[in-house]
């Protein structure tokens, strides 16, 4: 009996939570794609980014939603509702106002950001008025799709792709490498010469593509001694790899020693001397990679690297404290102050280059 009436009631509050959730259906155009889709489809909202896909998140305001779906066609709409899974808050409970909205159909084609992975569907921006009556219904199509990046080589600047066996074991897919590689001015005037190597891995976020289309950029040497400069990316479907070897993210560090670097080698003239800089999440890359792989690496330098001991990460002792957000008497630690909230934004890796997000947003403290 009891059994019975707690079915009834979570049947009765599923069709109360249906009944008064503000809508959203999405669909796609075959224009866009042109076979079924299976995956995510991410729904963004905010009220001051007339772009909300370019938003970001932890440093302005941010509504989000998120439903899996399977083999849904074209034209075909999927509804985001309070089922779906929600931050802050579900969209029944959404603040009323106006809104600049846009969707995006995620393929896990492995690009870093959703909003910026080659091959990904979304909408055009559309502004959005949500009323006190919670049972509204907008519709979202997604016409765009997010292009593939285009490298501009030069004369002194280069593209390297280098297939990867050891990652594309890993995903069981095609997987690459690549990198852009900056020759010296004296590669040209004396062809027999060899030079020494400068691997650079860029903070989270940018990627080898910064450097397309660059020719004039600024050319650099060790003491008098000029160098290929190699500009890595270590981006993936999951943020930044950190040239790790990850049970997240595959064996990165292993791909680059054994597999970028023997052909960068072969292509262009190296003396066999490799130096490592890197910045951010960069700088804590270089550092993994000079730690364990001493014997392919020189030196490195690194500047304000993520942290590399986690005893005082944002005040919180991973190793030792149970609560991100709370120390032992209950007290709140202190991350971001918004109005008397405790906010907090964390990035998180550790050493065997995991990595993971915390976003909260904590009651005020009484």
């Amino acid at each position: 009996m009891i059994k019975k009436i707690t079915t009834i009631l979570f049947f009765a509050s599923s069709l109360t939570l249906s009944s008064f959730a503000q809508q959203f259906k999405v669909a796609y155009a075959s224009s866009a794609l042109q076979k079924p889709f299976t995956g995510k489809v991410f729904l963004y909202l905010s009220k001051n980014n007339t772009e909300p896909l370019t938003a970001s998140i932890g440093f302005e305001p941010l509504t989000c939603f998120a439903i899996d779906v399977k083999n849904i066609k074209s034209g075909e709409d999927v509804v985001i509702d309070n089922h779906a899974v929600s931050y802050p808050v579900i969209p029944s409970d959404i603040e009323r106002g106006d809104y600049y909205i846009q969707a995006v159909w995620d393929r896990n084609l492995g690009g870093r950001s959703i909003a910026a992975s080659p091959g990904n569907v979304y909408s055009k921006p559309q502004k959005i008025s949500i009323s006190k009556d919670r049972n509204q219904s907008f519709a979202i199509l997604a016409d765009q799709v997010v292009p593939e990046q285009v490298f501009t080589a030069s004369e002194f600047i280069k593209e390297l792709n280098v297939p990867s066996r050891l990652l594309s074991d890993f995903h069981h897919k095609p997987f690459s490498l690549s990198a852009a590689v900056q020759l010296p001015l004296e590669y040209y005037k004396n062809p027999e010469k060899k030079f020494p190597v400068v691997f650079v891995v860029f903070g989270y976020g940018a990627d080898y593509h910064r450097i397309s289309g660059n020719a004039g950029m600024k050319h650099i040497s060790l003491g008098s001694e000029p160098v290929i400069r190699v500009f890595l990316d270590g981006n993936c479907s999951l943020g930044h790899s950190a040239y790790a070897n990850s049970e997240n993210n595959g064996p990165w560090g292993d791909a680059l020693t054994q597999e970028l670097i023997p052909l960068l080698e072969q292509k262009y003239r190296c003396n066999g001397a490799r130096m490592l800089m890197g910045h951010s999440s960069g700088g804590w890359s270089v550092l993994w990679l000079q730690t364990h792989y001493p014997e392919v690496f020189l030196a490195t330098a690194s500047s304000s690297p993520d942290y590399v001991d986690f005893r005082s990460f944002s005040k919180v002792d991973l190793y030792q404290d149970s609560n991100l957000y709370y120390n032992k008497k209950r007290a709140g630690i202190p991350g971001r102050d918004c109005g008397g909230k405790i906010s907090l934004c964390l990035c998180q890796r550790d050493v065997s280059g995991r990595k993971c997000y915390f976003k909260r947003r904590a009651a005020a403290l009484f």
